[in-house]
């Protein structure tokens, strides 16, 4: 008999801290993280400092992200080809020489905004290889379902902790050398998860009960990367739950992310004391993704995925509250509750790709939901940034609390999604 919630840990999977292959993998992903929230903070004070010129930090800014739209599926073709732990050691290899570098060009004086775009370009690409291989290398050195599900959920809060503590320590940098040395750091977290990779002794055994599809044994791998490439977009296109939430995702980055990564700051700057409360704001939201992965770590439906869709609806709440200028102590409970919503949002979604999609084309799926994310939100920004005057920010947010519900209706309405178990193990047993 099915049970709707996993509960309690069973005897053949050991508990998730004696498995030193995902704590490293965590580790390492932890470290490239708080580097990656700090670098934004670093490079928008550094090229202020040598221009003033909001246009030249948009620059900069877009030099890192262009690059990665760009690779982002090569990455995901080449993570599914290659040794994933070699593949990440030379991502970070790379990130690190042009973070160290431009912190170094910045603490001597040495910089400018091309050079500084530049080797912000080598850092994107560097990433675009990264992300897809995380995700196509956890589910290999879990044991067992109810590991992956913890793994998961370890992976999202630590995450979201990522993202209270870099853009501290990098504050704290600047205010004591300046912003090269967030780029110093920067460098230095990538040599430390390039290290914790190199630590994982598991790299291509597969965990039992993976999927990986039958045409592997085949020789699949000695296609043309086109041709895995073609093959990835075909295992994405396949299930209508996978198009149709990367799709809903998109919306959500483009419709709702964007105008409060935009706005916000304007809105805690007219209603409140400014950058000391829009930090607050952050921090509760990342501290509610924190709360959310937690949860997900420990209990997950039968019906995961429909679930997960519909706690995104707290999402909701946050977006409401900043447009109508509520208090800041409603809009920080609303923005711990949209977080929730979001982090077991993602951690169940992570857990469902990794049960259900094979294996040897996991990577290359993932990369296309990096793609319809780092696409989105561009586009969103330039949006709220040709609406904005005509509608004005309080209009604009309301639209955007409107869009989390256009995002996620069709996906509660949608068969696969209502219905799909939270794994193949919980499919059978239900049979």
């Amino acid at each position: 008999m099915a049970t709707d919630t996993v509960r309690e840990q069973r005897p053949s999977e050991p508990p998730l801290r004696r498995n030193r292959d995902v704590l490293l993998l965590v580790t390492a992903n932890a470290l490239s993280l708080t580097g990656n929230a700090a670098l934004p903070i670093g490079l928008s004070f550094a090229v202020l400092d040598m221009t003033g010129r909001a246009q030249d930090v948009a620059l900069v800014l877009m030099a890192e992200t262009v690059p990665m739209v760009l690779l982002i599926l090569l990455g995901g073709v080449w993570a599914d080809r290659v040794d994933r732990c070699r593949l990440m050691i030379a991502a970070d290899l790379v990130r690190a020489a042009a973070a160290l570098l431009s912190g170094v060009l910045l603490l001597s004086g040495s910089s400018s905004v091309p050079s500084l775009a530049a080797l912000m370009v080598v850092y994107g690409a560097a990433s675009a290889f990264f992300q897809p291989a995380v995700a196509g290398l956890l589910p290999s050195l879990t044991d067992g379902s109810q590991q992956l599900q913890r793994a998961n959920g370890l992976m999202m809060a630590v995450s979201g902790t990522t993202w209270i503590v870099g853009p501290a320590l990098a504050s704290l940098l600047i205010a004591l050398q300046g912003p090269g040395a967030v780029l110093v750091f920067d460098g230095l977290t990538f040599l430390a998860s390039g290290a914790a990779v190199a630590a994982i002794r598991r790299r291509r055994a597969a965990r039992p009960g993976v999927r990986v599809d039958a045409r592997a044994a085949e020789g699949d791998s000695g296609t043309s990367m086109w041709r895995d490439l073609i093959t990835g977009w075909q295992e994405f296109t396949a299930r209508s739950w996978v198009w149709l939430t990367i799709a809903s995702v998109g919306v959500m980055f483009a419709l709702v992310i964007a105008p409060l990564n935009s706005l916000g700051p304007i809105v805690a700057k007219t209603a409140w004391d400014g950058s000391a409360s829009w930090a607050v704001i952050v921090a509760s939201l990342s501290a509610g993704r924190v709360l959310g992965g937690v949860t997900a770590m420990f209990w997950l439906p039968r019906k995961a995925l429909f679930w997960a869709c519909a706690a995104v609806a707290l999402q909701a709440t946050a977006t409401a509250a900043l447009a109508g200028s509520a208090s800041l102590a409603l809009v920080v409970a609303t923005n711990v509750a949209g977080g929730f919503g979001v982090g077991y949002f993602l951690t169940a979604w992570g857990v469902m790709l990794q049960q259900w999609i094979p294996a040897d084309r996991l990577s290359r799926v993932n990369s296309y939901d990096w793609f319809g994310s780092l696409l989105a939100m561009p586009l969103g920004y330039l949006l709220v940034a040709l609406v904005v005057d005509r509608l004005g920010v309080s209009t604009v947010l309301w639209g955007a609390t409107a869009a989390v519900f256009v995002a996620i209706v069709p996906l509660l309405l949608n068969r696969e999604v209502r219905r799909l178990p939270r794994s193949p193990e919980v499919e059978g047993s239900a049979r």
